[in-house]
């Protein structure tokens, strides 16, 4: 199970990889010209890209145009079923460490959410906002700042100095945090995590999150700021820089509270949502997505395909006796239940001395189920030691 886990994992790695480059560089363009709504929706295309099978994302099936080199020792039986058990027990470490290592990253986020859930201490202020009378209103030792935290039951964290704000700036705040009730983004949050958490050791992902959250902050800014005029603009630009009052804690957050506020202040001008914004992210998206989904499968096809099961071909005894060595280059098809099919010899040398053999053992292989293939060309490589 855990290896089958990781096999999906490292066949999903290059589309991962390529997906979000595509959309750290059209972040950049679709915060300039569109807004950030969209900058934020482009980051939900890689849990839809790791949920989806790659000939959704594609379109077309698998193939494998590589080659793969069995050599048989005649004098050796047991070769193949030796190097198949090497090939198994390395890529079982290999699954161990990892799945080690998601449990130790999720673990530490429990941990510290854990930590902070013990901090919380009912928040004293008294709100008028409608909206809140269902919301769980706390204050924190470890965080001051405004923040939506939670698994099950959300958490709406109010700095201990929240009340020194004027009645507007205050009620902004709270517009704010409540679009991110409003989007569940505290259920998001956690789909993060566990996003970084599988992919531990791969540092694009934990870099590109950090704009996840930039986004994510940023394009409640606009909702808020929807309708404001530039006065009330203004006001939210300070009640931000005021809440501002210490850096963030990594607890919950990989930035600096002052670097993500200057990001927010900055795009507090770019506020304007229009209809075509959503045909060209709907575009982008497709785009970024077919992309990404091709790249995996080419990346896929070019790496070797072992069967799980196979028989060694039997050395043909007139060729073994005087020495004769070759090949059998060979093109079948790989069906939904991992059996071979459509077999053709497409080469093979010296004549047809080792066909026969060849085909015999060919027609016992087994592959992985549900991953089909079309094309796919294998060797075998007849070797008298």
């Amino acid at each position: 199970m855990i290896s089958m886990l990781f096999d999906f994992i490292l066949a999903k790695l290059p589309g991962v990889t390529v997906l979000l480059v595509l959309v750290l560089v059209a972040r950049h363009w679709v915060l300039r010209y569109l807004n950030a709504r969209i900058a934020y929706c482009l980051w939900l295309l890689v849990p839809c890209y790791l949920l989806f099978p790659f000939e959704w994302v594609a379109g077309q099936s698998h193939q494998f145009v590589g080659a793969f080199t069995y050599r048989f020792n005649p004098l050796n039986f047991e070769y193949g079923a030796i190097k198949k058990q090497l090939i198994n027990a390395e890529s079982l470490w290999l699954a161990t460490i990892w799945v080690s290592g998601v449990f130790a990253y999720i673990g530490a986020y429990l941990l510290k959410y854990a930590l902070v859930r013990r901090s919380f201490m009912v928040h004293k202020i008294e709100l008028s906002h409608v909206q809140l009378e269902s919301v769980n209103i706390v204050s924190s030792s470890l965080i001051n700042y405004p923040a939506v935290i939670g698994f099950i039951q959300s958490y709406l964290i109010l700095p201990e100095g929240f009340h020194r704000l004027s009645a507007a700036k205050r009620n902004m705040i709270i517009e704010h945090e409540l679009c991110h009730l409003a989007r569940k983004d505290y259920l998001w949050n956690l789909a993060r995590v566990m996003i970084r958490g599988i992919f531990w050791f791969h540092p694009l992902v934990h870099f590109a999150d950090k704009y996840v959250e930039a986004d994510q902050e940023i394009s409640c800014d606009l909702a808020v700021l929807k309708n404001a005029n530039k006065t009330e603009r203004f006001q939210y630009a300070e009640s931000l820089v005021e809440t501002a009052t210490q850096s963030r804690s990594v607890l919950l957050s990989q930035w600096d509270y002052f670097s993500l506020t200057k990001e927010r202040v900055k795009m507090l001008r770019k506020y304007q949502i229009k209809q075509w914004h959503s045909i060209v992210a709907i575009f982008l998206a497709c785009a970024a997505f077919w992309f990404s989904g091709n790249f995996a499968l080419a990346k896929q096809a070019s790496e070797e395909v072992e069967p799980i099961s196979f028989v060694n071909p039997k050395y043909p005894l007139k060729a073994a006796k005087q020495g004769v060595e070759g090949y059998v280059r060979f093109q079948l098809d790989i069906d939904e239940n991992g059996l071979p099919s459509n077999i053709k010899i497409i080469e093979s040398t010296p004549g047809d001395t080792f066909d026969q053999a060849a085909m015999d053992s060919i027609k016992q292989w087994k592959f992985k189920q549900d991953q089909p293939m079309t094309a796919a060309e294998y060797t075998i490589e007849f070797k008298v030691n």
